[in-house]
């Protein structure tokens, strides 16, 4: 009996399986790396992922999503890519260290939110009082502990009414419950062997296209490789 799906879902769906074996067996080429047919086919396919993710979440514009090796260096990249030093952060009071840690390597000053009575974090603390000397907010939309789930839409209504970015860490949330990237226009980050039934090893970053972030780790994207600098263009 296996009751941890909070930490990955497991057993994995056989159709999961199945393609990663077929890619393995059948594409396996590098993707963006050449013009032969199996090169071209992995593009094909991570084109089509991404346009799948973009549905489930609602957003408008595909090229927006990052794929990364899971929700840890979604939220790294997010926030590192994001705050200044010493700068006042808002978060739920129930964040996981994946998001506490990087606040502390950037030397934040973390303002943490309360619960409310129901067990959830109180985003109605999101005063614009509180807003206007922060840079960043993250919400952990469903705690992996308590199974509490924050309002996550209103405390990106308030982020936007007062220019605030906002990270959401839907790690827990995402192919379980409802997210809508176009109506919250906030950063989701999440894992994709959590609810979405995937293997260990993924996650997605949405970044609106108002976001600057400023990228984790550079080199690698097999697009304009002969530029000594990062490509502007989104998801490289």
């Amino acid at each position: 009996i296996y009751l941890d799906n909070a930490a990955t879902s497991y057993p994995k769906p056989k159709t999961v399986i199945k393609a990663m074996q077929d890619y393995m067996l059948h594409v396996g080429a590098n993707y963006g790396r050449g013009g032969y047919k199996t090169a071209t086919d992995s593009i094909d396919m991570l084109f089509s992922v991404r346009e799948k993710i973009a549905e489930l979440i609602n957003c408008p514009f595909p090229e927006q999503i990052v794929f990364t090796k899971n929700a840890t260096e979604a939220l790294n990249i997010a926030i590192i890519g994001s705050v200044q030093p010493a700068g006042l952060v808002i978060t739920s009071p129930y964040e996981h260290n994946s998001v506490v840690r990087p606040l502390m390597h950037r030397k934040c000053i973390i303002h943490e939110l309360p619960l409310n009575n129901r067990g959830s974090c109180d985003v109605t603390q999101l005063t614009p009082e509180l807003l206007k000397r922060s840079s960043l907010v993250v919400i952990n939309h469903s705690s992996n502990v308590s199974g509490a789930v924050s309002d996550i839409e209103y405390a990106a209504k308030m982020c936007r009414e007062n220019g605030v970015p906002m990270l959401a860490d839907a790690s827990q949330s995402a192919g379980i419950l409802p997210i809508d990237a176009k109506k919250l226009s906030c950063m989701i980050a999440f894992a994709g062997h959590k609810g979405l039934l995937g293997p260990q090893g993924t996650g997605c970053l949405y970044i609106p296209k108002d976001y600057n972030v400023r990228p984790l780790i550079t080199g690698g994207t097999g697009s304009n490789s002969h530029l000594p600098t990062q490509p502007e263009i989104m998801p490289d």
